[in-house]
């Protein structure tokens, strides 16, 4: 797994890292004691999941447009599918709308394996003229 260059404060808190398979990028949070949110069964915070799926969509969003920072979010909705055990994170975006003004991602969270999602997120972002 590769660190993406230039990291934001969140991006590092997070442990954000990345790779790249045959479907794209693809992102990966390794948690730490900071991202547990439920101490009794070891599971990764809702806040956390919901962080890095909008951090995977901007990412996405970002490579996709070869611009940073310029696309603001409107909306994020989260669907919260499992608890996130206390294991690696990866999760995978695609666009669903790239039009002039407005663009749709979704994003889908898994562990062990891409067909039992822990989350998925539709983000929807504004982009600037």
């Amino acid at each position: 797994m590769e660190n993406m260059l230039n990291l934001s404060p969140i991006e590092n808190w997070i442990n954000l890292t990345t790779s790249e398979n045959d479907n794209g990028l693809v992102f990966h949070l390794k948690p730490s004691d900071r991202h547990i949110g439920n101490p009794l069964i070891k599971a990764i915070h809702g806040g956390v999941v919901a962080t890095f799926l909008e951090l995977a969509a901007t990412k996405t969003l970002n490579r996709l447009t070869e611009q940073h920072s310029v696309a603001k979010i409107i909306n994020t909705n989260v669907d919260f599918l499992r608890s996130a055990r206390f294991q690696t994170l990866n999760a995978s975006a695609s666009i669903i709308r790239l039009g002039r003004r407005s663009t749709v991602i979704e994003v889908l969270a898994w562990q062990d394996n891409i067909s039992k999602p822990v989350a998925r997120a539709t983000c929807t972002f504004h982009i600037p003229n």
